[in-house]
């Protein structure tokens, strides 16, 4: 005689929907004075004691995250006997709550045990989730009692996240509104840096990040760079043929070159970076030329200024030179790199293939050709295989060497490097989910090609990447 299926499971789901009913009515008889799925007021976050000194913690982790939750904040419970449920309190982060709640778990059985008779009128309200073991549930007091019977089940409330709202700074250069936006409207427009956008994120603008330019020096007294974000250092001083009874008269910056390019890095209103830090290491003598002994003690100087100083703190090394290939250099510029240093450079200006010169042609590095205003290729701009992406290069106002507030035009495939380096400076800013993984100057490269604008330059040269600077953006 063949089982009756059927009945069977009437049978089971009439048991269950007993033993549910019945533990509902125990709770409801003796109901607690504060229900521990309700919201928590304001005023008892406040006066809940710390937990007791004695008590220690599980790990230096747990410590450093309920001293960041701040004072008189009780730290979250977590899953104990004797069914519990363990309500998460409301973060003091919180900014506000919407209503209704996120139940989930840990284990992988829990929360699908919920999912019996006694739920079924709850389904419609129920919203599983795929990435974790849990569901929203629209708030039910009955249910959520009935919570409180399984062990190791959480229960959130659904709070509000804002985001990072874009802002959009109006006294941007031309280059800023087109690696920002993927347009420009400077048709008409000349070379004037006002009216042309930069859109950004607040929160991705360099914070806590360190720009080293190998170059020949940096106007600190400029309102690029106010706040004190600049730095000239005698220790990072190395120009050929300079005596060190000469240093104290040395200017900052003899040639502007290095302050252009830290300008379209970091300037406040010219820069893609507008909170990063810089510190100038003079390697170019008043003629724009470095020596192979300035540009090696200069990388030595970055490294041990770095762990020095600023220990753990994401580095981006910008050399916006060229010269010929030595197996020394390649060398120091590869030890930069596997001590994590992101290495930024030019092509060059002279219409020649980049493969040819160093740095460009190491691995790793990050090599940038220029553009003009209309999505052309500059024809002195270095072409090829060593060529990572293009940027603008062409028509950009920077700031003067000897000046606190004078601007000039520049050119050149060194402000291409410079707003690159300031695209990666905002990649790594602190807080940033890239900080973490862009550790490496391959992956810095690979990450900015990924992200850039395909096929948007014209006149473009043979085995070069048509791919054209952009800066962080998030899909609306």
């Amino acid at each position: 005689m063949k089982p009756r299926v059927g009945s069977l499971f009437s049978t089971v789901a009439t048991l269950y929907l007993f033993a549910a009913v019945v533990r509902y009515s125990i709770a409801q008889t003796d109901p607690p004075a504060t229900p521990s799925f309700a919201p928590t007021p304001a005023s008892s976050l406040t006066q809940t004691a710390p937990p007791a000194a004695h008590e220690p913690e599980s790990s230096t982790r747990q410590s450093d995250r309920d001293r960041r939750r701040g004072p008189g904040r009780p730290p979250h419970r977590r899953p104990g006997g004797g069914g519990e449920l363990v309500h998460e309190k409301r973060p003091h982060s919180m900014i506000a709550y919407r209503g209704g709640y996120v139940v989930w778990s840990g284990s992988l059985t829990s929360v699908k045990e919920l999912v019996h008779p006694y739920l079924r009128r709850a389904v419609l309200s129920m919203r599983p989730y795929g990435i974790v073991n849990g569901f929203y549930l629209r708030e039910d007091r009955p249910i959520l009692t009935f919570l409180k019977e399984h062990r190791g089940v959480r229960v959130d409330e659904n709070g509000e996240f804002e985001m990072d709202e874009r802002r959009t700074r109006e006294d941007a250069v031309w280059a800023l509104e087109r690696i920002s936006r993927g347009k420009s409207r400077h048709l008409g427009r000349g070379n004037n840096r006002h009216g042309f956008a930069y859109d950004y994120f607040p929160s991705l603008q360099g914070q806590h990040t360190l720009l080293y330019t190998l170059d020949s020096g940096i106007n600190t007294a400029h309102s690029e760079f106010a706040q004190g974000r600049a730095h000239v250092l005698a220790q990072l001083t190395f120009v050929p043929g300079l005596r060190e009874t000469e240093l104290q008269a040395y200017p900052e910056d003899p040639t502007g070159h290095g302050t252009a390019v830290a300008g379209c890095a970091l300037g406040a209103t010219i820069g893609v970076a507008g909170q990063a830090e810089a510190f100038a290491v003079r390697v170019a003598d008043a003629d724009e030329s470095a020596t192979l002994d300035s540009i090696l003690r200069g990388l030595q100087g970055v490294r041990d200024h770095a762990s020095t100083r600023f220990e753990g703190v994401p580095v981006v090394v910008v050399f916006a030179g060229h010269g010929g290939h030595y197996e020394v250099l390649e060398r120091a510029f590869a030890s930069m790199m596997a001590h994590q240093s992101l290495i930024v450079t030019a092509s060059g200006n002279d219409a020649v293939d980049a493969c040819e010169y160093m740095p460009a042609a190491i691995a790793g590095v990050v090599v940038l050709s220029g553009s003009n205003m209309v999505d052309s290729f500059v024809p002195a701009s270095g072409y090829g295989w060593c060529v990572s992406l293009i940027a603008p290069s062409v028509g950009v106002e920077v700031p003067m060497r000897r000046s606190a507030d004078g601007y000039r035009i520049g050119s050149g495939t060194s402000l291409a490097a410079g707003f690159a380096a300031g695209v990666l400076l905002t990649a790594l800013s602190e807080g940033s989910p890239m900080r973490d993984v862009m550790t490496s100057s391959e992956r810095a490269e690979r990450w900015l090609m990924q992200t850039a604008e395909r096929d948007a330059i014209h006149r473009l040269p043979p085995n070069t990447n048509n791919l054209l600077l952009r800066t962080i953006r998030r899909e609306e």
